[in-house]
């Protein structure tokens, strides 16, 4: 199959070049064996086949849990071996928040509007046909936040804005101005 015209093929390499930091410093200072210790990590497709609604399987993401979901990028050529986690966030187990909701909402709020969080809805945009998302049950909101933090400040992903420790968060300011 030939190539799409040099132009169309140059726009799409814009619209998914990204920034990834990969600092083995700071996976060593990242813990989480307590947190992860006889916990599973699940994984559905995120969008549909056709890329025009939320996957089916969100069934199968609980509703009566909180906890920590990892949106993943699978590169079909060889998905086994080229992943690349591009969000991290957490979901609360409280009356009014669970992890169901709380994956649902990035579909009915940032994939449709751009204004809330753009950043998000351009990883949604993009990259829709190749995202999974993952996820760890937990009901501790205490550890939920710990796993959350010390997670995003040892991966860095490329869609997390918010980076928790300010001495990281500085460093990752000071490098993107390069």
């Amino acid at each position: 199959m030939p190539l799409p015209p040099f132009d169309q093929l140059l726009q799409d390499w814009k619209d998914h070049t990204i920034r990834f930091t990969l600092c083995p410093t700071l996976w060593g200072h990242c813990n989480v064996n307590s947190f992860l210790t006889g916990k599973i990590i699940k994984e559905i497709k995120f969008f549909s086949d056709t890329s025009d609604n939320i996957h089916e399987d969100i069934i199968d993401v609980p509703n009566d849990k909180g906890g920590i979901y990892f949106f993943i990028l699978k590169n079909e050529v060889l998905p086994s071996l080229s992943t690349q986690i591009m969000y991290i966030g957490r979901a609360r187990n409280t009356e009014h928040q669970n992890l169901r909701k709380r994956c649902r909402e990035y579909f009915t709020k940032y994939y449709k509007d751009h204004y809330d969080r753009p950043h998000i809805h351009i990883m949604l945009k993009n990259w829709k046909d190749h995202l999974y998302l993952n996820f760890i049950e937990l009901t501790d909101n205490e550890e939920i936040d710990s796993l959350e933090e010390k997670l995003i400040n040892s991966i860095i992903p490329p869609f997390n804005h918010d980076i928790p420790n300010t001495e990281i968060k500085k460093i990752n300011i000071a490098t993107n101005a390069f």
